[in-house]
């Protein structure tokens, strides 16, 4: 007879305001979190998409870009995940040699686990952006989860990736705009002639490289920030 061990697992899902002139008010936020989520017990806390660098139809969103795990909101966000003894799970315009992406970093007590990248770009996303051709699988003891990014998850491929690398939970931070979009942005949108290239609109097939393992069910109570 088998008999699976459930663990319950407090995630905090803090809904954060960020701006596209202030990487240091953003990541001000993210200190915030992390002491409410310390003191809220909570194993793991998720941030939106972007949380570090803003999102906006701007250059800034790219030009705020640094490399991960190397660079200074990189590194912050580790000391803080030990500091805390949490799983920080944040959005950061990646700088990966020429290409921006949009990725989630997390990070585990003080250890770098990796990043998901955005897989598909939304409306003029796929001019600031690159995009990623993997899905990622995250396990931290308690508890094993996967990304899927604002947009991608409209697409339910996606999602059968997650079940084939049997998380536990699927993490689906977002970002919104604030303000009116034009009906039709993309017939006007160019990209600058300076703009970090992406590798291209046509991602590589979400299920490239999935692994299957086993992995006992956990039951999480989510509580939001």
């Amino acid at each position: 007879m088998y008999h699976a061990r459930v663990t319950d697992t407090i995630v905090t899902v803090a809904s954060l305001r960020s701006v596209l002139i202030g990487a240091e008010r953003n990541l001000d936020l993210v200190r915030g979190a992390c002491a409410r989520a310390e003191r809220d017990g909570a194993r793991l806390l998720l941030c939106p998409e972007l949380q570090l660098t803003g999102h906006g139809a701007h250059d800034l969103m790219s030009e705020n870009a640094e490399p991960v795990p190397d660079g200074p909101m990189s590194r912050e966000l580790l000391a803080l995940s030990e500091r805390h003894g949490l799983c920080l799970v944040v959005g950061l315009a990646e700088l990966s040699g020429a290409v921006v992406y949009n990725s989630m970093l997390v990070a585990d007590r003080g250890r770098y686990l990796g990043v998901q990248r955005k897989i598909h770009m939304s409306r003029d996303e796929y001019v600031y952006f690159g995009c990623g051709e993997s899905v990622e699988r995250f396990d931290i003891g308690e508890l094993s989860f996967g990304i899927t990014i604002c947009y991608d998850n409209n697409f339910q491929e996606l999602s059968l990736a997650h079940a084939l690398h049997d998380v536990d939970v699927i993490l689906a931070p977002h970002a919104a705009r604030r303000g009116e979009w034009p009906d039709a942005p993309d017939a006007h949108i160019q990209p600058r002639p300076d703009a970090k290239p992406p590798l291209g609109h046509q991602p590589a097939h979400p299920g490239a490289g999935v692994r299957i393992s086993a992995r006992p069910p956990v039951s999480g109570r989510l509580q939001e920030s």
